[in-house]
């Protein structure tokens, strides 16, 4: 990972003539949900971990020039600088203020115009990103929906087809299904055994799951309990009948015992031997 130098607020330039934001829409209505998607995923995964992920945020790399909008953007080892969700706070990502640029990019093929493997490409490799993810679900400019690249030696380089990135313990692949009510072929982050990484309302939805879980199986214990203590009750009843019958047959005994002497006493006293 490379090494993070942050310049203090004394030593940032002067950004007022940059235009930081320019209200640009996304192409559509999954194209948004898709970069929401990956960032909600990291911040919902990755408890722990210092790091910032963005969706659509401007990425400026030199004072000079025009800053590029990656579609979805993850930087290690950085602090928020400023909170984005106040008035007058820009929501972009000055890498003299990080002090590096972004660890990876991921940008979302809509249609054949956007340049991903092209200008955009050159542009990452340029300023120094070190993995780039193209993902055409719609295989506009590849028939392969994921393409991952490690930059070496200044140049992108493609990886394999099983993609994962070990220094930052990702993995890529693509699932069916809704985000935010939206379906779609998503393209996901996974660890790097291949368990996709969950998003918040999926996190969520598991605790919830295994906490009914276990108030189920708490329910089944007190009526297992329950229904111990009843066959113990049951038990002592029918042991103290028991004892109850025990003692009454003991008593009778006792009293034929008694009956038999009584007689026999008599027929002594008849002169009678015992019979």
């Amino acid at each position: 990972m490379k090494r993070v130098h942050m310049l203090t607020k004394e030593e940032w330039p002067d950004t007022s003539h940059l235009v930081t934001e320019d209200d640009e829409p996304v192409d559509n209505p999954f194209q948004e949900r898709q970069s929401k998607l990956l960032t909600d995923t990291l911040y919902a995964s990755w408890s722990g971990v210092k790091f910032l992920a963005f969706a659509n945020v401007g990425l400026f790399y030199s004072i000079s020039q025009d800053p590029i909008v990656p579609d979805v953007m993850v930087s290690m080892g950085v602090d928020a600088i400023v909170d984005p969700t106040q008035p007058g706070e820009h929501r972009s990502y000055f890498s003299w203020e990080y002090g590096k640029v972004p660890d990876l990019v991921v940008e979302i093929v809509s249609n054949r115009k956007g340049g991903e493997d092209e200008n955009k490409l050159h542009t990452y490799a340029r300023i120094g990103v070190s993995y780039y993810l193209i993902y055409d679900r719609l295989h506009l400019l590849s028939s392969r929906s994921i393409r991952l690249f490690e930059l070496r030696g200044g140049r992108y380089v493609e990886c394999p087809k099983n993609v994962k990135i070990r220094s930052l313990g990702l993995g890529f692949t693509t699932q069916e299904g809704l985000y935010e009510g939206y379906p779609g072929h998503y393209l996901r982050f996974t660890d790097l055994s291949g368990k996709v990484l969950p998003t918040k309302q999926e996190v969520v939805e598991l605790v919830r799951t295994q906490a009914d879980e276990e108030r189920r199986r708490a329910d089944e214990a007190s009526r297992r309990a329950d229904d111990e203590s009843r066959r113990a009750d049951d038990e002592s009843r029918r042991a103290d009948d028991e004892s109850r019958r025990a003692d009454e047959e003991s008593r009778r005994a006792d009293e034929e015992s008694r009956r038999a002497e009584r007689l026999a006493q008599r027929l002594r006293e008849l002169g009678v031997d015992d019979l």
